[in-house]
């Protein structure tokens, strides 16, 4: 049966090739992910809104040279209509400095189809309270072992 579909022309692979460009630092790539208009939105996990493309790219321009946290996908929840996109993701960030501790972390992801490929409009990102970061790895600890 014929597909219709191309590989890599879906909201969660434009999702994954975020984070791909995130752990290999590669600016142009994470850029080429955003949508190009002026109302694109980025909400940083210290509560610091950038708004506009050139000044996400200033934004993570300057992570990049400090370090960003290595991330890793917790659990992913979504919300998927014809042209838009929401990802609610609980993310671990590892901080590049071994003296700071890792924190869990909420981050939404909107995402809009445009001329046929998903692209980031917005993203808000938030760590979690204390009390619900220690509820959810309780249930995360309580969920592992065996499948069978």
């Amino acid at each position: 049966m014929p597909s219709f579909t191309r590989p890599f022309d879906t909201a969660i692979d434009t999702l994954h090739a975020y984070y791909h460009a995130l752990a290999d630092s590669k600016l142009e790539d994470l850029m080429a992910l955003w949508i190009d208009e002026d109302a694109v939105s980025f909400i940083s996990v210290d509560g610091i809104l950038f708004n506009g493309l050139d000044t996400i790219r200033y934004h993570l321009a300057q992570q990049f040279e400090y370090g960003l946290p290595k991330i890793a996908v917790l659990d992913t929840r979504s919300y998927e209509s014809p042209g838009t996109a929401i990802y609610v993701v609980t993310e671990a960030h590892n901080p590049v400095n071994q003296d700071e501790q890792p924190k869990l972390v909420l981050t939404t992801y909107v995402l809009v189809q445009e001329c046929g490929k998903w692209r980031v409009a917005h993203i808000h990102a938030s760590p979690m309270p204390e009390q619900a970061a220690s509820l959810f790895t309780n249930g995360l600890e309580q969920n592992q072992g065996s499948l069978h």
